[in-house]
Order: C-alpha cells, then structure tokens, then sequence
C-alpha cells in the first residue's frame, strides 16, 4: 500500500489516537508518543515520504525582476474555475532584453499585451515565454497584462482547491519539484527569489467572503451576477509561494489582546472552538518580538482551511480540523506565526537552502515553550520533540540541498542546528545574531553562506568548523564514552570519548561534563574534535559521578561504557521512544534507553496476539542505542503489512510501542 493510500491509512491512524485524547477544553498527555504525532503533523503527513530534490535557481532570475502583481480574480466555485487577468510589472537588469520568462500550469493566456499592443507568447508544459515589444535595457520597466483562465489543479496538498464550502490555494506542493505553487492560479515568476508587492481583487459568490495578503481596502456587491469583491493590499515584498486566497463564508475571531493586529477567519461551526484554539497567539507574537524584532506587517490570521499548515504572507492556512477548543497544537501555531520572521520577511533564494526557513520556525516552538515556561521547558521540548524525533527520523543526509525537502533534516535537525550553535557562541550573542540576520535581510532573500557570514561577524568568531560539519556534512556524532578517576595529591578525573558513526565526519564540538564531588555539582567543557580522545580535569576531590552533556546542548547519541568506577545510586532510566518513520515500508527506527544498574534488556518484536516474532536486541546497555526494524521476523521471511508491538523489557519495567508495516 503506498501513496495515497498509505497517506490515507496514516491519517487514519492519527486522527483516531488524537480524537482519544482531545475533548473541548482538554489537551492530550503531553508524552513523547503525542509530541511525535504533532511533528508528524507539522511535517503535514505521517508516512515517511520523499519529496523531490530541490531544483536550483533559474538563470532568468538575474534578467529581470518583478516589482508588483496586480490581480484581478473570478473564483467561479460552481464550476470549480478560475478567469483573471494580472498586470505584471517587471524590471529588466541586464541590456537588450527581448522576452520574459513566466510559469503557469493547466491554466491558459488568452492574450498578453503592453498597454494596448498584444505581443507574441508560447505557452509549453508549466512556462510561458512572452516575446517582448523591444529590447529593454537595464533599469528600464514595463507591465505585462495577461488574461487568462480554466481548471486549477492541485497535488495532494498543494495547489488550488475547490470544495462546495470553500475554495483556497496552497503555495508549496510536497511532492512537486519545484515546490513553488503560485503558478497553479495565476501567471508569475514562480521562484522564491523574486520577491513582489502584490494587490489583488477576488470576486466569489455573494454568500462567501475573500481573505488575501495584506489589509483589506475595499468589498464591491456586483448585484448584476450576485457576487462580491473584495481588494486586497499587501506593499510588503511577497515571494509567489505565499501569496494566497481563501474563500468561503467566514467568521472573524479577533485576538484578545491584538484585536487591530490579530484576527482569524473561520466557518461558523468551528468559531467557538477557534475562541480557545487561537487564544495564546498573541502569546506567541510577543515571543517573537522580544527575542527577533518586531511584527513587519500590517495584520495576523490564520485561516481555517481543508488543507494546512502553510505560512502565506498575513494569512496563514491552518487545518480547520485542528480548530478543537484546546491549546495542544500550539507549537504548531507557533511554528507557522514564526515563518513571519524566517521565511516571509528573511526569505531562502533557493530551495536547497529550505532549512533557513523550516529549521528556523521549528526551533521558533521551543522559544515560544522557553517564553512562557523558562528554560525547562525550553530544553524539555527541544530534547522530546525535536532532538530525538530527528535521531529516529533514520535521516542522515546533509541539511544543504537534502534528499527529502520536508523530511527531519530541513525541520528538526535545522532546529537543533540553531540550538548547538546558541550554546556555542552564548545566549546573548546568538540572538544577536538572529536579530542582525533579520535587519540584513529583511524583506530580501538569502542563502546558508549569507547565514553563516552573518553570525561569525556577529560574533567575532571562524564559525566554519561549526558549519561546515553541521550543515554540509552528513550524519550526527555517537558517542561512547567513559571515565575514570587517578588519586593522588590531586584528583584527576579522565574522560575517554571515542565517535563510532558510520555515516560523517569525526565533529568537533565543545562538551559539558557535569562531575558530582562530594554531594556537589561542578560543570566543566571541553571541546572533542578526536576520536579517540581522552581529556583531563584537576579536582581537590574525587569524582563521584559524571554525566556527559548533561544539558543536551548536542545532537547527538551518547552511551556510557563501565569503566569499573562507581555508579548512581539508582538506575538513571529506562525507555524506549516510539519508531519513525512510523507507518515504515523499508526499515524504522527505536531508540533504546537503559542503565546498566538495572540489568539486561531485550526488545523484540511481538503480533498484537502476543506472540513473539523477532528479539531484536538483547544484553547489557548503559546508555542509548539505536535499534532497527527491516519488518522481517527471526527466521528472515518478510512479514505482512500489518500493526506490529514494539516491546522492551529490563527486570519488572516495559516499554510498549506500535509500529505500522506496509507494502
């Protein structure tokens, strides 16, 4: 069972856990299972799915530039099409220009002019090329009017839809290459280099309204054929990507606090829910805007769609399902509001650089859980939520130009990015760097080198070998590692770190180790660029008890090895974290926690009857372990799609996970 049956059943699968668990005005068991579920969410499918590699920048993007889109737009939700007509205005950087470059699919031009004169067009697959009326020379501007019409399409996700309550876009596709979606609805530059103000008139059916980029600046009743228009204004510059539309009789739900700046539009059935839904977003804007810089632009909303989450510029579509009366998919609302400052305002010139824009709204979650819960919650959620999601992701490809555009490496590992290098150039600094970042290239576009220049001069730092290993290297460090203790007229305490990862570099990186010395607690850093290595610590007493990394400032796998020095009093924990991909097809992923205090484990692999099919790890474990599942059992025959347990067991205490196989 794959594509759309797959994404069906994986749906089905989250919808039924999250119904279990989300009555109105209750949230779910905050546990590592639901956090998982909701980052399978904000990767907006559940299955492991592999989005084309990202195409690069077009060459016609150093030809021209487009300043403004002028829309003027018929949604005919009857007949499920659309009739417009765009006047472009373009500006040419290079001499002697004779014809443009434009991207529309599915849809037809009828007829392109400047002014009143109609030029010559051919329109092949998903571009259309417009001869011009002379050569232009740089500097030198003109305006394209195009008319045009017919059926939209639409992917899986994204595209334009139609349904009988509503008709919307959705700026990227998932499984489109490129990603760029503008061109499924009207006539464009379709690449998120080419940043454009945009004002635009939606006519719909009288009993629908029309939400767009920007503020709101007119409603027209046309009585002749019962619909309505309504002009949009958005000055800001806006990639293709996120400009949008929603239609459909819509419900305003000012915020409480921001009610000028913040408000949603939703159905009518979903507006007491959406009260308590979006009631912490201007929560989330203050985050924001304390820690990056303050809101760009002239309005907030989320817009209750059939498809979602998509950060278009002022009107985020949000899935209207998730629209429940409880707060618990707020790091979602989070993640998307953040997109203002990391993908709308700093937005990527290219795709392959899609992590500056996904990577950074992700670990926006665990600033708006550090704003309202401290630095707790702030390592709590980077830990449960993103560190381990990415670990178990089975992802070790590099972030630059990765293999899956969407996948745990643009999201989770770019988040944990952001979060190593925090600790690496200090708090202060690191926002600093963000807050330069945005002044620099605001409202603009930029790549990963403009990034990393940005934050060595910021910081008065080389930050290449930081860089370097994180962003073009593939793979995350392992390490093993133990300690031991030399008395004698001083305590030295030794530290052994040897990185056994198949797949990357030997990191370097700066290591905390937090030593126990006489009931107290002593943290010291070194920094690991060897493998193996061993560094040293003069103490006046002798060490207790060592813990690496207490803090998880890195991305990493870390286990103990006894080295025949005391241990902890107690067993320091025993878990096992849930599979991913989970549905899988090929292989998934479990993470395996346990203390060599507590005796041997097994994990095996069990029917839902309770029979046991496979044991997959058995022994001592002090430490984590990743462990994987190619869905065969013990004797090697390939097992049937099918719901499978996931069972670890040390002494008295289990851990039980379910796994989901298909073929």
């Amino acid at each position: 069972m794959r594509g759309a049956a797959l994404l069906a059943l994986a749906f089905t699968v989250l919808a039924a856990f999250l119904a279990a668990g989300s009555g109105a005005g209750a949230a779910p068991t905050e546990d590592r299972e639901s956090a998982w579920l909701l980052r399978d969410l904000i990767h907006r499918v559940t299955a492991g799915h592999h989005a084309p590699a990202p195409s690069q920048r077009s060459e016609r993007a150093e030809d021209y530039d487009v300043l403004h889109y002028e829309l003027a737009l018929e949604l005919d939700s009857a007949a499920d099409t659309l009739a417009g007509q765009v006047a472009i205005s373009i500006e040419s950087k290079i001499d002697g220009l004779a014809d443009v470059l434009l991207h529309l699919r599915t849809l037809s031009a009828h007829e392109i002019r400047i002014g009143m004169a109609p030029l010559a067009f051919t329109q092949v697959g998903e571009e259309l090329v417009v001869t011009l009326d002379r050569l232009y020379d740089s500097g030198e501007s003109f305006i394209l009017d195009i008319d045009y019409s017919g059926d939209p399409e639409h992917e899986s996700w994204g595209g334009f839809w139609f349904y009988s309550d509503m008709a919307f876009n959705m700026g990227v596709g998932l499984y489109t290459d490129p990603p760029s979606m503008g061109r499924y609805w009207f006539p464009c530059f379709d690449e998120p280099s080419d940043k454009a103000s945009i004002s635009a008139q939606y006519t719909v059916p009288q009993e629908w309204s029309a939400v767009g980029n920007g503020l709101l600046t007119g409603v027209v009743e046309n009585p002749l054929d019962e619909t309505v228009t309504y002009t949009w204004e958005e000055p800001h510059p806006t990639a293709t990507y996120l400009v949008a539309v929603a239609a459909a009789d819509w419900r305003v739900i000012p915020d409480p606090v921001y009610p000028e700046l913040i408000y949603h539009y939703v159905l009518p059935g979903d507006s007491s829910d959406a009260v308590t839904s979006f009631q912490n977003v201007h929560t989330m804007m203050d985050a924001f805007t304390t820690r990056y810089a303050p809101y760009q632009y002239d309005k907030f909303s989320f817009v209750g769609v059939r498809k979602g989450d998509m950060e278009h510029q002022t009107c985020v579509a949000h899935l209207r399902t998730l629209i429940n009366g409880n707060n618990y998919y707020d790091p979602l609302l989070a993640h998307e509001l953040s997109h203002h400052w990391w993908g709308d305002w700093v937005t990527i010139a290219d795709w392959r650089d899609v992590w500056l824009s996904e990577g950074f709204a992700t670990y926006s979650e665990a600033v708006f859980k550090e704003h309202t819960g401290g630095m707790d919650a702030y390592h709590a959620y980077m830990n449960t939520s993103i560190m381990n999601y990415y670990l178990n992701s089975g992802e070790t490809f590099p972030i630059w130009d990765p293999e899956d555009l969407w996948g745990s490496t643009s999201y989770e590992k770019g988040a944990s990015v952001l979060h190593m290098l925090r600790h690496v150039v200090g708090q202060e600094t690191f926002f600093q760097i963000l807050q330069t970042w945005g002044a620099t290239y605001g409202f603009a576009n930029a790549v990963t080198p403009d990034f990393i220049a940005v934050a060595e001069s910021v910081s008065g730092q080389d930050l290449g070998w930081f860089f370097d290993q994180w962003i073009y290297e593939p793979g995350y460090p392992i390490y093993d590692w133990s300690w031991t203790v030399h008395s004698g007229p001083a305590d030295t305490l030794l530290v052994r770190v040897e990185q056994v990862q198949d797949i990357g570099p030997v990191f370097t990186m700066p290591v905390d180790f937090r030593v126990s010395l006489a009931g107290e607690d002593s943290t010291v850093t070194a920094t690991i660029s060897e493998s193996p290595q061993t560094v040293a610590f003069v103490f006046d007493a002798e060490a207790e008890y060592v813990d690496f990394d207490p803090e998880r400032w890195i991305l990493c796998v870390k286990t103990e090895i006894p080295s025949g020095v005391a241990t902890p009093p107690a067993p320091r924990n025993f878990d096992l974290l849930p599979a991913g991909p989970n549905p899988f097809h090929v292989s998934t992923t479990m993470r395996l926690i346990a203390s060599a205090a507590g005796g041997p484990v097994e994990l095996s692999v069990y029917e839902c009857s309770g029979r046991k099919l496979r044991d997959l790890y058995a022994g001592e474990l002090s430490g984590e372990r990743l462990v994987a599942w190619d869905g065969h059992d013990g004797a090697g025959r390939k097992l049937a799609s099918g719901v499978y347990l996931m069972r670890a067991r040390q002494g008295e205490r289990v851990r039980t996970h379910r796994v989901i196989l298909l073929h």
